[in-house]
């Protein structure tokens, strides 16, 4: 299973791989989620040489780089085992959106270069993608992933129907989901429209009230006029 996974599993990242011989996609190693043993992480049986990947910032507006994972339908994410310098990592489902935050466990540090191990652990859902959001450590443009596995199983079909309600309609294919940052996107964007909106509104109200009120003291000060002028014995 975990070799016909490897072949078929989709690996998208919003940052762009240092090396063209080492893509995030090549990295990636896929496993049965029976052969996971528990959350002890030992940096030897996840990292090596062959698992190594840079990823570079793409501009300096970026703030976070954001990886989708996309299982074969009938194939479910049950754990991901990341070792990468990076210490928090958010993840989101397509589907359900926010999941959980992982701040990873610090494994080793060597000249200046901190390795971080996370454990997230997804068993109670039935998720055949994952959305990830990874931080990079203060001030760097790169990230650097030592280890990427996933443990995946077999959905089963009944199991599969009911992860699907509520689903978007099958007439819309995947490619035109937008990914979770691009949505994080269009919701700043929408935000900042509505505080403008909400600026120009107030700016609005207040010129309404303050005309009605120097309305209003023109006819009170013209009405106490009136009433003077008539209190005046003739």
């Amino acid at each position: 299973m975990a070799e016909l996974l490897s072949r078929k599993i989709i690996t998208r990242s919003t940052w762009e791989s240092s090396s063209s011989q080492q893509e995030l996609g090549n990295i990636v190693r896929v496993h049965s989620s029976a052969d996971f043993d528990g959350e002890h992480i030992d940096l030897e049986d996840y990292a090596d040489g062959s698992t190594c990947c840079e990823l570079v910032k793409p501009n300096a507006d970026e703030r976070f780089c954001a990886i989708s994972l996309e299982c074969p339908a009938e194939f479910s994410v049950k754990t991901l085992v990341i070792i990468v310098d990076s210490s928090v990592i958010e993840v989101f489902g397509p589907s359900v959106g926010y999941i959980q935050t992982s701040r990873g466990q610090l494994l080793d540090e060597f000249e200046g270069t901190t390795i971080h191990g996370h454990t997230i652990d997804l068993v109670s859902r039935v998720l055949p993608a994952i959305d990830l959001q990874v931080f990079p450590l203060k001030l760097q443009s790169t990230i650097t992933f030592f280890g990427f596995h996933i443990y995946a199983t077999r959905t089963h079909p009944i199991t599969a129907t009911i992860s699907n309600v509520g689903k978007l309609p099958s007439t819309i294919s995947p490619e035109q989901i937008l990914p979770m940052h691009v949505l994080f996107q269009k919701i700043d964007s929408l935000k900042l429209d509505l505080l403008s909106m909400e600026e120009r509104l107030k700016a609005h109200i207040d010129k309404e009230v303050a005309a009605l009120r120097a309305e209003f003291l023109q006819r009170l000060e013209k009405y106490c006029h009136t009433a003077e002028v008539n209190a005046k014995p003739d």
